[in-house]
């Protein structure tokens, strides 16, 4: 998956980049995506928070440490129906 097909369909920049990261990793702490991306700490926790509220990446806990996992990509195919269902109430 390439991050301009992510950036289309409404993900910032830097969403893209830690879901791709976590994509490649399959699963991964927060730590380490830090090191991947070399993005400062708090990009890293807003952007997989906002990933996390948009369904692309769930967490499990291991001891004190957030293990991130990403949805499959077939995820954002439900993320885009979301969103034009919330355009379509708008209307």
């Amino acid at each position: 998956m390439e991050e301009s097909l992510l950036l289309k369909l409404g993900l910032n920049k830097n969403e893209a980049k830690v879901y791709l990261k976590l994509l490649a990793h399959g699963s991964s702490t927060a730590g380490n995506l830090i090191k991947a991306t070399g993005f400062h700490r708090n990009i890293v926790y807003d952007n997989l928070e906002k990933l996390v509220d948009k369904g692309l990446v769930s967490f499990i806990l291991e001891g004190k440490k957030k293990v991130f996992m990403s949805a499959a990509p077939e995820m954002i195919s439900d993320l885009l129906e979301k969103e034009q269902d919330e355009l379509d109430q708008k209307k």
